[in-house]
């Protein structure tokens, strides 16, 4: 799996973790029952649970099948909060909510505790016998009292995790991780990021590579697919950007050289998904955080701080953005120097027409919004220099006047008495 990707896909599955401590809970019981043979054998065994063998399984059933019940009060609430997130923020931030930490560990412990009863239900004895688990059926009740805690810390960090404010930093930390990997001074493969310009090309490819799909370009393996370019001697230029949506059979990957390479080992390097994902794509964390502030100012919500905070989210991706270098296009070389991938990125500027222009056209009548927008502005004009402040300096020419808030007064009123 492509670099970035792996760690997507893990982190967005609400599967993993459970079945590993489902895992966990079965390797559990196995050793609870090897210590439920030497208690048997000794004289304190029997304190550790004096009732009887009907006692024991009524209590086991008791507690799988209240963790049952919890597991679908979980299950709603967070379809709940996803549907809510969705409706309210933007369908595109339900993928912060499937990698929330918090969740998935709540999940974990009632799918353990399940599973540990469950293993523990079966080694129960027949009525009369004194050979009972019953360090089992104590640990068995220490992870329904981990349930429960589970469950309130469940519910308070629901509570807050739907909060725009919580939301807007969870998408801005993410995508800053993602800058920090994409367009550091070294990511985290290892391979130094490469300022060079792209090499001179002939004016038409040898052969262009077709997409087999219509979808999204999620990931790239660059390492891969430059070992690929030098074995046959030839230079590859992807041409969508990454995100960007490629119809079945449109141009994915230029070839240019005479050397022959395998089509189906290129595009194992390339993952195209239904979806955008923060993998490698920094602008999708940019395209989060413009829609919730779009959705905010849209005229069924009027809630215009949400925006800003959007903004502030945005403001601060664009310092980190406005001191790294952002090359139209990313080169990839192999070991021996030679440019051997081209993969078109975004540069600031197109960083900096994402965040603002949208945002400027659907908040044009909020004084707020236009306030905070001047404010991030002449910030960025301090921190850049060259094109980029020339770029932002046309922006800022560009914002419309801030609405008066007095234009609506009736004539005559007296604006001190309008509240």
């Amino acid at each position: 799996m492509k670099p970035g990707k792996l760690r997507e896909t893990l982190s967005a599955s609400l599967l993993i973790i459970p079945v590993l401590a489902a895992l966990a809970s079965i390797v559990l019981s196995v050793t609870t029952r090897w210590l439920d043979g030497f208690a048997a054998r000794s004289s304190w065994g029997g304190a550790l649970f004096p009732g009887g063998a009907d006692s024991m399984r009524s209590a086991l059933s008791t507690i799988a099948a209240s963790i049952v019940t919890f597991l679908g009060v979980v299950f709603s609430i967070t379809m709940v909060v996803l549907q809510l997130a969705s409706n309210r923020f933007s369908p595109r931030v339900l993928r912060t909510f499937l990698k929330d930490r918090t969740s998935k560990v709540t999940l974990a412990v009632f799918v353990a505790t399940f599973t540990f009863t469950m293993a523990v239900l079966r080694a129960v004895p027949q009525p009369g016998s004194r050979a009972l688990p019953a360090v089992s059926a104590i640990v068995a009740f220490a992870l329904v009292l981990a349930s429960v805690i589970s469950f309130v810390a469940y519910l308070n960090h629901m509570a807050r995790a739907v909060r725009i404010s919580r939301i807007a930093a969870a998408i801005g930390d993410e995508t800053a991780d993602v800058i920090r990997w994409h367009h550091g001074t070294e990511d985290k493969r290892g391979q130094a990021a490469d300022d060079a310009p792209a090499p001179p090309l002939p004016s038409e490819p040898s052969r262009t590579i077709p997409a087999p799909i219509g979808a999204n370009l999620e990931a790239i393996d660059e390492r891969r697919l430059a070992h690929i370019a030098a074995e046959a001697d030839v230079v590859l230029v992807v041409k969508p950007m990454l995100g960007q949506f490629v119809p079945a059979g449109g141009p994915l990957i230029d070839v240019y050289g005479d050397g022959q390479v395998d089509d189906r080992r290129l595009l194992q390097q390339v993952d195209l998904g239904e979806e955008r994902t923060t993998a490698q794509d920094p602008a999708f964390g940019f395209r989060q955080l413009v829609d919730i502030a779009e959705r905010s100012l849209s005229p069924g919500t009027v809630d215009p701080t949400s925006a800003v905070q959007a903004l502030d989210q945005l403001h601060d991706l664009l310092r980190k953005l406005a001191g790294l270098d952002l090359p139209p296009v990313r080169v990839t070389k192999d070991g021996d120097g030679k440019p051997r991938v081209l993969i078109p990125s975004r540069t600031w500027e197109q960083y900096l027409d994402l965040a603002v222009d949208e945002i400027v056209l659907y908040g044009r009548g909020s004084l707020q919004v236009a306030t905070r927008l001047r404010e991030m502005l002449m910030d960025l004009e301090t921190v850049t220099s060259g094109d980029r402040k020339d770029a932002v300096t046309t922006k800022m020419e560009a914002l419309p006047a801030p609405p008066d808030p007095y234009d609506r007064i009736p004539e005559g009123a007296d604006a001190r008495s309008m509240g």
